[in-house]
């Protein structure tokens, strides 16, 4: 019975994946995908065998999440999961009822995205490239098309070669099966990559027809892991010490796009973001940064 209740957890995130209003990123589909798991676990003890569970069992699972001190945004998370979940049981007339219908969440305070001050930024830029072997190379290439783009670092590693045009200074970033993005960089970052196209993985390559962009010293593709490590090494080489990783460097793109004056329909789709609300916040980061910096020439000038 376990397997049918695990098969309808698969159908789900098929159909969400596969959608074409609001797909879920890859990060948001793995969260699910554990999130479902946990919770199919819990009423699985509770003695369900199927999905067809009245509303107390989701109540007690929101209990249980709040005695073992999950952090609110974490017990928000998989409550929306299992909310959503429920809400597509419903509608495709798997369950008579919907239990989870009135089923509410912790409210969340979310704190504004962290960014990456422009001399700290610098730095970083700076000591990727430190050393020049192939490894540097692809670590300055990384990090340039990053703070180009603003890919998230899953998606950064799982790019292939066929996903990069260094020619028309493009890369297309395959979000899910029926959404692909087209990202644009500059000359500068198309210098870097191609410095490591033709000098770094050439030398990182143990298997000919290896299909990953950026490899790791095994020649195979580099993991998301490895990327985070990478970049919290090349900040402390930098000698910085705010908060430099793969998520705030995207925040830092982020927030740059929106100060360029880019439509936030374009940034939101070059991020990624199923809703526009997510986009909007760096609109706010922006502004608030445009009245930092006035605030110091206004010193400055006094």
């Amino acid at each position: 019975m376990e397997a049918t209740m695990d098969a309808i957890i698969t159908q789900f995130l098929s159909q969400v994946e596969g959608r074409n209003g609001r797909p879920f990123s890859h990060n948001t589909l793995a969260a699910y995908r554990r999130d479902l798991a946990q919770f199919r676990s819990f009423v699985v003890e509770q003695g369900a065998t199927t999905w067809g569970i009245e509303s107390a069992a989701l109540l007690d699972f929101r209990q249980w999440l709040r005695e073992r001190d999950f952090a609110l945004a974490t017990q928000a998370r998989k409550l929306a999961a299992v909310k959503s979940f429920f809400n597509y049981l419903a509608s495709a007339g798997l369950i008579p009822n919907n239990p989870a219908a009135a089923l509410t969440g912790p409210h969340v305070d979310h704190a504004p995205p962290q960014t990456v001050a422009a001399a700290d930024l610098g730095a970083v830029l700076a000591a990727a490239g430190d050393g020049g072997g192939p490894e540097a190379l692809r670590d300055r290439a990384m990090l340039a098309l990053l703070c180009s783009t603003g890919l998230r670092a899953s998606e950064m590693v799982a790019l292939d070669l066929v996903h990069l045009n260094v020619d028309a200074r493009a890369v297309t970033c395959v979000r899910s099966r029926r959404q692909d993005t087209h990202l644009r960089f500059d000359d500068e970052v198309a210098a870097d990559l191609s410095t490591y196209l033709g000098e770094g993985r050439p030398l990182l390559e143990q298997r000919p027809g290896e299909a990953a962009l950026f490899l790791n010293h095994r020649g195979g593709r580099l993991s998301r892991q490895g990327f985070w490590l990478i970049v919290k090494a090349i900040a402390r080489a930098a000698g910085v010490e705010a908060t430099v990783n793969p998520r705030t460097l995207r925040h830092t793109a982020a927030t740059g796009m929106v100060r360029r004056n880019r439509d936030l329909t374009q940034v939101q789709a070059d991020l990624g973001h199923a809703s526009p609300a997510s986009t909007r916040v760096y609109a706010h980061v922006a502004v608030q940064q445009r009245g930092e910096a006035g605030g110091e020439v206004a010193e400055l000038s006094g």
